[in-house]
Parts: structure tokens; C-alpha cells; sequence
């Protein structure tokens, strides 16, 4: 990846709509102890323990007692972390890509782990999710869908693939390509990438808001894995090719 300024254009080509790419950027609402920073939020791959450890340690900085849980974490308070079109606009987020000192970050997952998070623990958990995805591709929403058929779906069906942020490539949904990062973690070794993430932006190493254990967020895929058939693999490479780069990328940058 080529470290050049990032070009608006060229990043919102990679989201829905204006209010997808703010909804991404998170930027603290005020100065942490040692370094500013632009989290580049990417669904399934810890987002929500990485907020709530932001949380947590930004609350502490401005003396808050507040309650971290989910709606927090899905709606951050103003006061603590900008992101979204109530607290953001896009010419500031790219402005703020292009600041050097500030400490711009984001997390990556396996496409493998990744995806079968989203589907056991998105889209057959959500309650209309699976419906919606079977009236996309054209089939009765009270019909069956099990993880091979959605495999093979996004596949072949490129607007299928990018339908919800939960799924779309990573690539994509944090503009890699684009965007000049001086650190990506990995779901993988989440401990490792938080204590650095922590100490770039607080100068200490705190302790991780784990939401899969303290909130009882969690999916069922790590069973899932060994049950995938060879058509199975075959299919999620095909369909994140430039995501099992990607990650090898990462691994060899970052680690």
C-alpha cells in the first residue's frame, strides 16, 4: 500500500452513503494524555471492545462515572468520542486523516473468522437481517439459509457481498488502500494490539473492556471453521481475495 494523502473522493467511493464513512471514523471529543487519534471502526473485528476500552479511559480522563454498555458503545456520547453525522462532517474526517500527529488505527480479522461471525452472529441473530439478505437475492424471506448457500452467494453476487457493513470486504470498509495507518491490530492478537493502542494514545497499558465476556457479545463461529468444506474455503477466497491479502499484509507490517 502506497502512503499518500487520502483522497475524499477516492475514500467515500468506498461506502454507501456520507453518513456509512462517518458512522466509521471515531475521534475523541477532547485531547487524550499523549496523542489525538482516528479509529477507523470495522464491524466484527472487535469494534466494540475497542470502543468501550476508548470509552472507559476517556471517561476516566474527564472524571465521568458513566455506565459503559451496548448502547453506548453503538452510540457513543458526544461528549466523549465524535463519530457519525451528529458530531462529524466529511471534510473535517478527511482533514483529520491527513494529520500526521494524530494516531489513526483500525482492526482486522481473519475473512474467515470474520465472516462466519457475521453470519451466526449478525445476520441470523438479528431479527430481520436474514429476511432482508433472502428478498435481495430474489428468494422466499421465510425460507432457509444455511452458511454454504450464503457462502456461495456473496461469491458470485458482488452487490450481496457489499449489502452490510458487517460482511463487505474490511478492505473496503476502512479504506485501506487509501488511507496511511500507523497501526492496525488483529482480532488474533487483540490483547497485543490494545495495550498498544492504549499506551500510543493514554501512555499506559489499560486494561481491555473485553465486551465478549463482560457484555455477552460473542458469536458461535469458531465451531463453525472445522465443519467448512473445501467448496466452502474455495468460495470465501473467492469472494475477499484482496481481504486474505490484506490481512497478510497487516500481519507482516504490524506484528
Amino acid at each position: 500500500m502506497e502512503s499518500n494523502a487520502p483522497s475524499a473522493s477516492d475514500i467515500l467511493k468506498n461506502y454507501h452513503h456520507q453518513r456509512h464513512f462517518l458512522q466509521i471514523v471515531h475521534m475523541p471529543a477532547f485531547d487524550p494524555p499523549v496523542r489525538t487519534f482516528l479509529y477507523m471502526k470495522n464491524h466484527k473485528c472487535a469494534c466494540s471492545t475497542v470502543i468501550a476500552t476508548l470509552l472507559h479511559r476517556l471517561n476516566a480522563q474527564a472524571g465521568g462515572s458513566m455506565q459503559i454498555d451496548m448502547k453506548s458503545i453503538h452510540n457513543p456520547p458526544k461528549s466523549l468520542i465524535k463519530t457519525g453525522r451528529k458530531a462529524l462532517d466529511v471534510p473535517s474526517a478527511i482533514e483529520a486523516l491527513e494529520e500526521r500527529t494524530r494516531f489513526c488505527f483500525s482492526v482486522v480479522r481473519h475473512p474467515t473468522a470474520r465472516t462466519l461471525s457475521a453470519f451466526f452472529g449478525y445476520l441470523l441473530k438479528t431479527p430481520g437481517q436474514k429476511e432482508k439478505f433472502l428478498r435481495h437475492v430474489g428468494r422466499e424471506p421465510d425460507g432457509d439459509l444455511g452458511l454454504s448457500d450464503f457462502l456461495d452467494i456473496i461469491a458470485h453476487d458482488e452487490t450481496a457481498r457489499d449489502l452490510n457493513r458487517h460482511w463487505r470486504p474490511q478492505r473496503k470498509e476502512i479504506s485501506f488502500d487509501f488511507i496511511d495507518f500507523d497501526f492496525i491490530g488483529r482480532v488474533d492478537d487483540l490483547n497485543t494490539a490494545v495495550e498498544h493502542i492504549s499506551y500510543e494514545i493514554f501512555g499506559i497499558q489499560t486494561e481491555m473492556q473485553d465486551t465478549r465476556s463482560s457484555l455477552g457479545h460473542s458469536s458461535s463461529s469458531k465451531d463453525a471453521i472445522q465443519s467448512l468444506t473445501r467448496t466452502d474455503h474455495m468460495n470465501l477466497e473467492s469472494a475477499f481475495s484482496m481481504d486474505f491479502e490484506m490481512f497478510e499484509n497487516v500481519k507482516a507490517r504490524f506484528s
